[in-house]
């Protein structure tokens, strides 16, 4: 009873924060939503395929995530998607967590790769990394979360600083 109180006062204090994941490949969304749907403290956005980089940015304006996850290449040609994506969503919302799940590894050195490097993405995974990108879900959670109580706080400090 206590923990049913506890969850419902933790849910209406801290709302869900919105996550978005953009994936062409239905077994590996699958996989993420499976990951992801029991982490504490989000809603996830987008629960189907994206095709293309304009599919995602509909949804991304529709639903305004926090967070979004975005492959790389989305659709069946060979592309990069992912940095059109990113370039529509930090100048839509430079709050907004963008990271990365792709094949390529950072460390390597294609022209890919080094573009990937250079583009200012939250966070590059492997995608099958579930761990890492969980890690980071649960840690923009956080900030996220805890941005009304900070504001909350410095404002009280404000408030009643002594002369």
């Amino acid at each position: 009873m206590i923990s049913d109180a506890f969850t419902f006062s933790f849910r209406k204090a801290y709302p869900p924060v919105s996550v978005a994941i953009f994936e062409d490949v239905k077994e590996v969304l699958d996989a993420y939503l499976a990951r992801f749907e029991r982490l504490r403290g989000v809603s996830l956005a987008c629960r189907a395929t994206v095709d293309n980089a304009d599919q995602a940015i509909k949804i991304f304006q529709r639903s305004r995530p926090s967070i979004v996850i975005t492959d790389l290449s989305l659709g069946e040609k060979a592309n990069t998607d992912g940095f059109t994506i990113l370039r529509f969503i930090k100048a839509e919302s430079k709050r907004t967590a963008v990271a990365l799940a792709t094949l390529h590894s950072a460390e390597s050195t294609t022209c890919i790769e080094a573009e990937i490097r250079q583009r200012p993405f939250d966070a590059v995974f492997h995608k099958t990394d579930f761990k890492g990108i969980s890690a980071f879900i649960t840690a923009k959670v956080g900030e996220f979360q805890m941005e009304p109580l900070e504001h909350s706080i410095c404002f009280r400090r404000a408030q009643f600083r002594c002369p």
